[in-house]
């Protein structure tokens, strides 16, 4: 369960819970749900070639023959944000 609590400045609460969120087990996302999120995680970090190519890659993830096939497409981008 997801419990959501918000102190607004005029002094009321706000509050929410969702037994299931979307996402959990019980409420998967679909394919295209996850996929917009890696898009938006990846927005400011990567450029649209390096996230479509780290998408590329992870759609192929079982089939790589080393998990550095998948990294290279990571870890610099993110260690420059560093």
């Amino acid at each position: 369960p997801t419990e959501v609590h918000v102190a607004l400045n005029d002094g009321r609460r706000l509050e929410a819970v969702v037994d299931m969120p979307l996402g959990s087990k019980k409420a998967p996302f679909s394919w295209a749900q996850y996929w917009a999120k890696f898009d938006a995680c990846c927005d400011g970090f990567l450029s649209e070639r390096e996230t479509r190519e780290l998408r590329q890659a992870l759609e192929r993830m079982p089939d790589l023959s080393s998990i550095g096939d998948l990294m290279r497409h990571v870890v610099v981008p993110f260690a420059q944000v560093a």
